[in-house]
């Protein structure tokens, strides 16, 4: 795919789920060569926030960890780690088209040294999965949703809260991000 054509099918993408994507819908583009290298989007409580795929897994075989320098090149871009699968995250993301197709081209170049070479997209939205064609596909629920949210239900106190659920309600503390602890 010419570069022309990645950002002309990028910025249609983006497009179509901004204005389509529901509350707590996603995107999830990632290299089709590399699976394991992905850049997510997600709207929640109308903040659209981006997280990048950490390759920490928790299999060890598995895990190929970015290194210091790209973990540093995502800082720059305002993506920290965090999240009950180490990604890198960020919220509250600008909401424009063209933004966001040059932020995940950026995203990509800084946490894996490269433009993906092949691209797939996984989205539960209907009109992206639909523009996307024959790239596309649904993505699959991540465990950790319910997961983590059993951990911070059954936290008696601000230490047994896990380390992902700390990072997350600091960044509420700085920012937009909305924390409901307790019932």
């Amino acid at each position: 795919m010419t570069a022309d054509a990645r950002w002309s099918l990028l910025t249609r993408l983006w497009q179509s789920f901004l204005d389509s994507a529901q509350e707590s819908q996603v995107v999830i583009l990632e290299d089709g060569d590399a699976v394991d290298e992905y850049i997510q989007f997600k709207r929640n409580h109308t903040i659209l926030y981006g997280e990048v795929g950490s390759r920490e897994w928790d299999v060890a075989d598995k895990r190929r960890p970015l290194d210091a320098a790209a973990r540093e090149r995502l800082a720059g871009l305002g993506f920290t780690h965090g999240g009950p699968e180490r990604n890198y995250v960020c919220d509250d993301l600008a909401r424009t088209a063209p933004y966001l197709a040059d932020l995940f081209l950026r995203l990509h170049v800084a946490a894996y040294g490269s433009v993906p070479v092949s691209l797939t997209v996984m989205s539960d939205v209907g009109a992206v999965r639909t523009l996307a064609g024959p790239l596309a596909s649904s993505p699959k629920r991540s465990p950790w949703a319910w997961d983590g949210r059993r951990h911070v239900e059954h936290a008696g106190s601000w230490d047994a809260l896990p380390e992902w659920a700390q990072d997350w309600i600091r960044k509420a503390e700085e920012g937009p991000l909305w924390v409901v602890l307790g019932r």
